[in-house]
């Protein structure tokens, strides 16, 4: 069967990078930003890609988890965690790795580090969210008491590097959170569903953000937008930037999904890997569920980077599942 090429005229997909940067100034946006975990630059710990239907102006949206094993090298097969691909590159060396991994066409990008996001966030007075007090997975229990613990040592640690004073939480429950407070709480990964869960606390925290602006008035609407645009590093106009949050505006979290579908954690030479049990399958729902395309079938590529992966993991689709704690 030949592979299907995708109607790209029908839709836009653009990707929001979330960078693990602790930067205070611009230099993550030039590429010259050496504040991330790892050796290099700063890796993209949020990755989001939002289609926008060009007629109804409808989005969906599908986080790629980070530690994703996926051919990261854009030339000859790398498998590595799909969020190094931003590290060893630049955004348009992690949207070449998304494109051509899941056969997709990106229109543009939005990239903001964690600074950024916690500005914005207290622009609007701060947002409201139900934080949950929960039990570490085992392999963390070192690192706190629970997730409130977690949290509060997050805050502390962009608190120094940010030179900022945001307090810690004291409880669980709905509540107000600064930037800080909630950049800290979208990074939470240390509970049940690990990255899974991460991923759904980012999706949460940009949702909220989205609901906070557009309850507000004009003239804040106006002038957040006006910061959101200043602050992040995008190749979009400022004009495109703001269709793209206004058909955000409209849209329900509880339909965002997590890429792979199938998948199960494993540790390869002592590194943790998400692995997409098998990419071919993986890539076809994506096409799917985020395209309707019921025709679509996979190239060659894909097929190869497939087999690849299910070499060096030793998992096929048949061992696919939802929890994967037990890789910790």
């Amino acid at each position: 069967m030949e592979a299907y090429t995708p109607d790209y005229d029908n839709y836009n997909t653009y990707v929001f990078f979330g960078i693990d940067s602790r930067a205070d100034d611009d230099s993550w946006k030039t590429g010259d930003d050496d504040t991330g975990t790892q050796e290099g630059g700063p890796s993209s710990d949020v990755i989001m890609l939002i289609k926008v239907d060009e007629e109804s102006g409808n989005a969906k949206v599908v986080s790629v988890y980070r530690d994703t094993m996926l051919d990261i090298s854009g030339e000859e097969l790398e498998l590595d965690k799909c969020n190094s691909a931003y590290r060893n590159t630049d955004e348009y060396g992690a949207i070449n790795m998304l494109e051509k991994n899941l056969d997709t066409k990106i229109s543009g990008y939005v990239t903001a580090n964690f600074k950024t996001v916690a500005d914005c966030i207290d622009s609007l007075g701060g947002i409201e969210v139900n934080v949950e007090r929960e039990p570490l997975l085992n392999a963390f229990k070192d690192k706190g008491k629970d997730s409130i613990d977690i949290i509060n040592k997050l805050i502390d640690e962009m608190n120094r590097a940010y030179n900022t004073d945001a307090s810690h939480l004291t409880d669980e429950g709905l509540q107000t959170l600064s930037g800080i407070q909630a950049v800290a709480f979208s990074r939470l990964r240390y509970t049940e569903g690990a990255d899974l869960r991460r991923a759904e606390r980012q999706r949460e925290v940009m949702m909220k953000m989205l609901e906070k602006l557009k309850s507000s008035d004009s003239t804040t609407q106006r002038k957040v937008m006006k910061q959101m645009y200043n602050d992040v590093n995008t190749d979009l106009e400022e004009g495109e930037l703001m269709n793209l949050f206004e058909a955000l505006e409209n849209f329900d979290m509880q339909d965002t999904e997590g890429f792979p579908y199938y998948k199960k954690g494993k540790r390869i030479d002592g590194e943790y890997y998400l692995i997409p049990c098998d990419l071919t399958l993986n890539v076809t729902e994506f096409h799917k569920r985020m395209y309707g395309e019921e025709e679509y079938v996979t190239n060659g590529y894909i097929n190869e980077v497939s087999k690849k992966i299910e070499e060096i993991s030793g998992l096929t689709a048949e061992d696919a599942k939802e929890e994967w704690n037990d890789a910790y």
